[in-house]
């Protein structure tokens, strides 16, 4: 495609790493996967010298400068397969941990009393508790703060003293 008779093969060498890019990218039938993703367990970062926006090198030819925007194209839509196909496969894999696992999510609304537990202790730690690991104080729920990736989390304040605690204070 690119040693025609338009095209001077003295300037190959302007078009090899978008060749390669594109065999390092290309998605096998089979396993749905590029050479790149098999070898390093991630997507390919692109090279910012074909990122989405910049303007295509000048070759000598309109077929390769085509053959670039198209492959530009292709790359995108495949990162962008990849990516969903990913977020979907987690989003199963959840569903079915969740299932096996019979969780729930947490039903605590606004106004809700609750204690609160001291995890500042790690498991099998050699330290000794000094005091039992629920605070001896309750705690009123204020607000509860949402977020598709780590879940509901709460404004808590001391119902004894009347403070709020500080952090934000996540279920789990």
């Amino acid at each position: 495609m690119y040693s025609t008779d338009e095209i001077d093969d003295t300037r190959l060498e302007v078009i090899l790493p978008i060749i390669e890019i594109s065999m390092r990218a290309a998605v096998n039938r089979d396993t749905g996967l590029s050479p790149y993703e098999i070898l390093y367990a991630r997507k390919m970062p692109l090279p910012s010298s074909i990122s989405a926006g910049e303007i295509t090198p000048n070759f000598y030819s309109a077929d390769s400068r085509n053959y670039v925007r198209w492959l530009k194209n292709a790359i995108t839509l495949i990162n962008d397969g990849v990516r969903r196909s990913k977020a979907e496969h987690n989003q199963l894999m959840k569903e079915n941990y969740d299932k096996k696992h019979k969780t729930k999510k947490a039903d605590y609304s606004a106004g809700d009393f609750v204690l609160l537990r001291d995890n500042r202790i790690k498991a099998n730690s050699d330290r000794i508790l000094a005091r039992k690991p629920y605070l001896n104080d309750k705690f009123v729920i204020t607000e509860i703060v949402k977020s598709d990736h780590i879940g509901p989390a709460f404004k808590l304040l001391n119902t004894r003293t009347g403070r709020p605690v500080k952090n934000l204070i996540l279920t789990g």
